[in-house]
C-alpha cells in the first residue's frame, strides 16, 4: 500500500511541475504578443525568455537554500504568489518592461522555486528510486509546457481568449488552485508521515 502511495504522490508533484512548466511555452504565447506590438522586434521578445532562463536558475538557488532551513512547502507558497502577481502584469501589459518582469523575472523566479520545492521533496522519500522519481516529475516539467503552450494556442486562434484573457483569467485560476492549495502540502505532509514511519521501523529492526 505504501508504494501505492508513493507513486501517487509523484502524480501530484508531476502536476505542479506540469503548471510550472508553462513558462517555457513561451514562443507560443509570444506570437500573439509580436502581432498587437508590432514595433516590438524579435530580438526584444527573445528577450524576455533569456531572463526566464537567468531567474529560474536564482530561484532554484534560492529555493535549494531555503529548503535547507525551512519547510519545503514555503518555496511552494511563494511560487504561487510570484505566479498570480507575473501573470496578472503580463495580461496588462503595455511596455517591454512589464512583460520583463511580469513573465521574466517574476514567473522564472516563480518556476524556480517551484521546481526545487517538489522534486526536492518528493526524491527524498525515494531512496530506492530517486532516479526514476526525478526522470518522471521532469518529464512533467517538460510536457507541460507543450500541453499548455497547444491549450493556449487553440483558444487564443478559435477567439475564445485574447492572450490578455489566458493570463489574466485561466492561468490564476490554476495558479490559485494548485501552488498556494492543499495538493502539495498534502503531499508533503502524507509523505513524511509514511517515511517516518519506516525509519522507525528500520531502527527497531537494527536494535533487534
Amino acid at each position: 500500500m505504501r508504494q501505492i502511495n508513493r507513486w501517487f504522490y509523484v502524480a501530484g508533484g508531476t502536476v505542479s511541475l506540469m503548471f510550472a512548466g508553462l513558462v517555457y511555452a513561451w514562443s507560443v504565447f509570444s506570437v500573439p504578443i509580436a502581432e498587437e506590438f508590432k514595433d516590438w522586434s524579435r530580438t526584444q521578445l527573445s528577450t524576455t525568455f533569456t531572463i526566464v532562463m537567468a531567474f529560474f536558475c536564482l530561484g532554484s538557488f534560492v529555493g535549494g537554500l531555503a529548503a535547507k532551513r525551512y519547510d519545503a512547502k514555503n518555496n511552494v507558497r511563494i511560487a504561487g504568489v510570484l505566479f498570480l502577481v507575473g501573470f496578472l502584469l503580463t495580461s496588462r501589459t503595455n511596455n517591454m518592461a512589464m512583460l520583463y518582469i511580469g513573465f521574466g523575472v517574476l514567473g522564472g523566479t516563480g518556476a524556480g522555486l517551484v521546481y526545487n520545492g517538489v522534486m526536492g521533496k518528493i526524491i527524498r522519500w525515494f531512496p530506492d528510486g530517486q532516479g526514476l522519481t526525478s526522470g518522471i516529475m521532469l518529464m512533467g516539467f517538460g510536457v507541460g509546457s507543450f500541453i499548455l503552450g497547444k491549450v493556449y494556442a487553440a483558444a487564443v486562434t478559435a477567439g475564445s481568449y485574447s492572450w490578455r484573457d489566458f493570463f489574466s483569467g485561466a492561468c490564476r485560476r490554476h495558479v490559485r488552485r494548485l501552488f498556494p492549495g492543499k495538493l502539495f502540502h498534502a503531499v508533503a505532509d502524507r509523505c513524511q508521515h509514511v517515511w517516518e514511519s519506516r525509519e522507525k521501523r528500520d531502527t527497531r529492526r537494527r536494535w533487534r
